[in-house]
Parts: C-alpha cells; sequence; structure tokens
C-alpha cells in the first residue's frame, strides 16, 4: 500500500505526526480486510512513531499489540521486532533489567529466525542496548539479557 511507504518517507523525513496519520489509515484498511500481517507492520510502524513523539504508553501499546498478533500468526521476526520495541519503552521508564530482558529475547527470536541482528529500526535497538548497558553496567546488562 503507498500509504505504508508514504509513512516511511514522512517519518524518515522527521514529519511523524503526518507518518502517524497515514499509518492509521494503513492500519484501518488491514483491519477491515483482515490482513494479519499488514496490521501487525502498522502497529510496530505506530509503536515506533510514537515512541519517537514520547508517547511512551501508546508505543508500549503499540507494540504489545503487535507482538500477540505476529505470535498469532507465527511471525517469529516481527514478535522479536515488536519485542525490541517494548524494549525501548521499559528502558524509557527507567525499567532497564527488563529492557535488557526484552532484548535478549528478540536476540534469540532473530537468532532461531535466521534473521541475525535484522530489526524494523536498527537504529532503536542499538539505541536502547547502549543505554541499558550503560545504566545496568555490563555484568547486570549480561546477566539480564541472557534471562539470568
Amino acid at each position: 500500500m503507498a500509504k505504508m511507504n508514504l509513512g516511511a518517507v514522512a517519518f524518515d523525513a522527521g514529519e511523524h505526526e503526518v507518518a502517524v496519520r497515514l499509518w492509521i489509515d494503513v492500519l484501518e484498511h488491514h483491519r477491515a480486510r483482515g490482513t494479519s500481517e499488514g496490521e501487525g507492520i502498522a502497529l510496530l510502524n505506530l509503536g515506533l512513531a510514537a515512541y519517537r513523539l514520547g508517547q511512551t504508553d501508546d508505543a508500549r501499546k503499540r507494540f504489545t499489540e503487535a507482538e500477540a498478533l505476529f505470535d498469532a500468526i507465527g511471525f517469529r521476526e516481527h514478535v522479536a521486532h515488536a519485542l525490541q520495541g517494548i524494549a525501548a519503552t521499559e528502558a524509557a521508564v527507567d525499567r532497564y533489567r527488563e529492557a535488557a530482558r526484552l532484548l535478549g529475547r528478540a536476540a534469540a527470536l532473530l537468532e532461531e529466525t535466521g534473521s541475525g541482528a535484522s530489526t524494523f529500526d536498527p537504529s532503536l535497538a542499538l539505541e536502547v542496548e547502549a543505554i541499558v548497558r550503560e545504566q545496568l553496567g555490563e555484568r547486570e546488562f549480561a546477566s539480564a539479557f541472557s534471562g539470568s
């Protein structure tokens, strides 16, 4: 759908509110047609936009909804992407250990699916990991990341 791509262009240009309007249209389109993958991608994008706009609760809601949807249809790589988004929202409210645990779960899923370090927004995962490592220190980060 063209609006998904137009939203990405607007988002990359820093026009997050424009992107949100376009992606809401995309979300409604996919929900009306029952296309779960498209709905999930729109939710990931809306979660990212909300996160970048400082709307942590809305971002968490969007990412969590995307995670559940992708889990239900077996798209494990996208489950991992949603977990990375949820980790970002956890770090935003100083829940660093939970953020590290979620990043670890996401990394394990990406490894299992052969996706390596893939992410829907490469800067997000790296940014969140750097913040969480700094706040927790290497030892505690490694422990939480591995689920210990």
